[in-house]
């Protein structure tokens, strides 16, 4: 695992719940913010 993964694993590692949980949140907004530039781009190329 590399990036945000390692840090993950880093933290989970090490039991620490308050910074895993914030990689988590982090993760989930990349997630969410890629998954709407993908709609956003896939419905510019539609018109």
């Amino acid at each position: 695992a590399g990036g945000l993964g390692q840090m993950l694993a880093f933290h989970m590692g090490l039991f620490q719940m308050g910074e895993t949980s914030s990689v988590l949140v982090a993760m989930l907004a990349l997630v969410a913010l890629v998954d709407a530039l993908s709609f956003a781009s896939r419905r510019w190329l539609a018109i």
